[in-house]
């Protein structure tokens, strides 16, 4: 099943403020999320409910009937902490 990819306005900015090597890799990463998104890690904390590895960064979304929505994006050492 393919997915329609959703960006919530917190993920795009973290986007937008990494190198722009890395941000190729994420959007990569967000093209294998289309058709794998089931396969990825289910978290445990409540809100985001998988996460996608891209290198140290990580890609927290939910999915929805249709749909991805990326609700943040960060290096792995500051993405899990509230």
């Amino acid at each position: 099943m393919t997915y329609e990819v959703k960006w919530n306005k917190k993920a795009k900015k973290s986007l937008d403020k990494l190198h722009p090597s890395i941000q190729k890799r994420i959007y990569a990463g967000v093209d294998r999320l289309k058709e794998e998104a089931k396969r990825m890690k289910k978290m445990s904390r409540p809100g985001e409910e998988y996460c996608a590895r891209v290198g140290d960064y990580r890609i927290l979304f939910e999915i929805g009937e249709n749909t991805i929505v990326i609700q943040e994006i960060g290096h792995r050492r500051e993405i899990y902490r509230d």
